[in-house]
């Protein structure tokens, strides 16, 4: 069996800092803590913990202080955590027999980590916008590289990890519980800092400053720089995510008259996710046409993967069962309607989706 070291850095969380901890602690055979300027209970509560409890004076880059972490830990493989997040109840048991197998050997192992979900009445998690992230490395072949949305990089760049992924493990990330509002503001000014269009990381930056500012609400900042973004990326997986960024936007801010500035760059892309965004700006226009859509993403759906970007589990499992059957109840087709909306209702939704489907069968 391989031990772990958990590392984590930590700056004014005793919000969550004590629960995030008590949730993975059974992992560790060592807690590493780098605190980096706290002045409430964090020291105090991590202390419970560990006393491997250290200062990392701040200089705005969350890769040196990983680094600084990291080279403090004695153990195979590093668990880098942030006190924002939690292990999904009863998932210990999984992650106990992962480490029990080596991690299946792995140099990397990657787990869901989730940004949006619900705690129903039965106290289950109803996981709304995920995404497959590493949390588990080996020490020894790895280093943390770039200020903010840091990298995790081979220490020879001809190396190739062994990857893994384990699909039945969930970190949720409790971000409004941990009420850090204050993270927002100094991530955008780090970003901002960071963003020179001669840098080789520009691209890189520019995605997560442009994120950023979405996050925010900053909807028309975030479209200038997710179409400097478009311009630049190669890939269809990001360009048909940057063009769901921006139509978002849009539609966020009932700026629908906006959206035909995109139609030429969502016709250029064959992406599942773009297939989905034509058919929703369809409803607005062309409802037969929205029609064609939504069952032309059925046929070839976005699904899960390691480069998913925020895979939102009800827009792309879900949605299209709802959408189907309100454009059914519009044409009088309630045995259509009926039978997309059941689908829908059959999938693990939230409370407020299961409310809005049930009402929606009212009319068939």
């Amino acid at each position: 069996m391989s031990k772990v070291s958990l590392c984590m850095i930590v700056r004014n969380e005793e919000i969550m800092l004590e629960k995030s901890l008590a949730s993975i602690v059974d992992i560790a055979d060592e807690i590493i803590i780098v605190d980096t300027g706290s002045t409430d209970r964090s020291l105090e509560i991590a202390k419970k913990f560990t006393d491997k409890v250290y200062h990392f004076d701040w200089i705005d880059d969350f890769a040196t202080a990983r680094n600084y972490a990291q080279s403090l830990a004695s153990q195979k493989y590093i668990l880098r955590w942030d006190a924002d997040c939690l292990l999904r109840p009863g998932d210990m048991k999984k992650l106990l027999d992962a480490k029990a197998k080596d991690f299946l050997h792995s140099d990397l192992y990657f787990m869901n980590y989730v940004e949006g979900f619900e705690i129903d009445s039965n106290n289950n998690y109803q996981v709304a916008i995920k995404e497959s992230l590493f949390f588990f490395y080996k020490r020894q072949y790895f280093h943390w590289k770039h200020p903010i949305h840091e990298e995790l990089l081979g220490n020879d760049v001809s190396f190739k990890p062994k990857i893994v992924t384990d699909d039945d493990i969930y970190v949720m990330h409790h971000r409004k519980e941990s009420k850090k509002d204050w993270r927002t503001k100094q991530n955008l000014d780090i970003l901002k800092h960071n963003l020179k269009p001669n840098s080789k990381n520009y691209e890189r930056i520019l995605y997560f400053y442009a994120r950023e500012l979405y996050f925010d609400s900053q909807y028309n900042e975030a479209i200038k720089y997710y179409k400097k973004l478009l311009k630049l990326s190669t890939t269809v997986d990001i360009k048909a995510y940057v063009l769901e960024k921006i139509l978002f936007s849009l539609f966020y801010q009932d700026a629908y008259d906006r959206i035909i500035e995109f139609v030429n760059d969502l016709e250029a892309i064959k992406h599942s996710r773009i297939t989905l965004l034509k058919a929703d700006i369809s409803c607005l226009l062309d409802p037969l046409r929205a029609k064609i859509y939504y069952l032309e993403y059925l046929e070839n759906p976005f699904e899960y993967s390691f480069n998913s970007f925020e895979y939102d589990v009800e827009r792309f499992e879900i949605h299209p069962y709802i959408q189907l059957g309100k454009l059914s109840i519009h044409e009088s087709k309630v045995d259509e309607a009926k039978k997309y909306l059941n689908i829908a209702l059959n999938k693990k939704c939230s409370t407020t989706t299961l409310t809005k489907i049930k009402a929606l069968l009212k009319f068939c």
